[in-house]
């Protein structure tokens, strides 16, 4: 249906949504916890140019909360806000990784194996600049010696959340998963952890188990790798909006607040809708619910 359809949730951020129609804008957020080059465009379109930096899932959410707490803090229109559902779509930057909780190496050598060496390595870190860039949203460091692991696991468990509890739940998850490793180093194949980070968010420790130890969900990750190739998508972070947009990279804030501003500005213009949905099997009613507004906007670090 349209957006303009679309009923508002009341949120305890956002108390005045539960008396107004809501503009629910679909981001289909294809993402890892690792770097890897990426192709984006500087404009919203279906086009995609190149950009000359690695940037990271990590980098790209926080500019995406920051746009998202811009758009929902001054609506265009105070009678129809808008507002925003994220489904994530997991990617595998080293997908012969052996599952093996006990396979590790360090990511320094994974990134200099990757490059070719260390003088190569060092010179694509000075031309990226990934500290500089996370310095830009508040990271105040990235643990080059963190562990690389296989992701499956974590993926899994970021996508039951999401099928079971919601996407609100899961966004916290993955911003935990997030935090311990890439500036505390922790691998994401360690059960025990993943088990603590779905804990500390609100979600059974034992069912967080049960999830990751049983292969919970293998076949919804595994259709959607499928489509992604299909698609032709073959780097991360890749933002997929309204179901019509496509931009890559860890866009700057003000890049998808102009995309977004634009969709606001066209309310009743059909929605794109939800890329993905299907192959990950998630409930309709998982995407009818929309996020509450960000507690907090990330500041750079002077």
């Amino acid at each position: 249906p349209p957006r303009s359809q679309k009923l508002a949730f009341a949120f305890a951020f956002l108390p005045y949504f539960s008396s107004a129609w809501l503009l629910r804008i679909p981001l289909v957020v294809i993402h890892s916890v690792v770097i890897i080059p990426v192709f984006s465009s500087s404009r919203h379109s279906r086009r995609a140019h190149q950009r000359y930096h690695v940037p990271n899932g990590y980098i790209g959410k926080r500019h995406l909360v920051n746009a998202m707490h811009e758009v929902m803090r001054e609506p265009m229109d105070a009678s129809r806000p808008a507002g925003f559902a994220v489904l994530r779509v997991p990617f595998f930057l080293e997908p012969d990784y052996p599952e093996d909780s006990s396979f590790e190496e360090t990511n320094l050598n994974r990134l200099q194996r990757k490059w070719g060496g260390k003088a190569e390595f060092e010179a694509q870190k000075n031309r990226h600049r990934l500290k500089e860039r996370g310095h830009e949203v508040g990271i105040p460091r990235f643990d080059n010696k963190r562990t690389a692991s296989n992701t499956m696991a974590s993926h899994r468990l970021v996508q039951w959340v999401t099928r079971e509890y919601g996407s609100e739940l899961a966004e916290k998850l993955y911003q935990e998963l997030n935090y311990n490793h890439f500036e505390l180093g922790q691998k994401l194949n360690d059960e025990e952890f993943l088990a603590r980070a779905a804990a500390s968010v609100g979600v059974s420790r034992d069912d967080a188990l049960h999830v990751i130890r049983n292969g919970v969900g293998r076949e919804y990750i595994q259709a959607a790798q499928k489509l992604l190739r299909r698609m032709g998508i073959h780097s991360i972070p890749t933002f997929i909006v309204d179901g019509k947009y496509v931009l890559g990279g860890a866009v700057p804030a003000r890049e998808l607040v102009e995309l977004f501003r634009s969709i606001e500005s066209s309310p009743d213009e059909e929605s794109g809708g939800f890329v993905f949905a299907e192959a990950l099997g998630i409930p309709a009613e998982r995407l009818a619910e929309s996020l509450p507004m960000p507690d907090r906007v990330y500041k750079a670090i002077a």
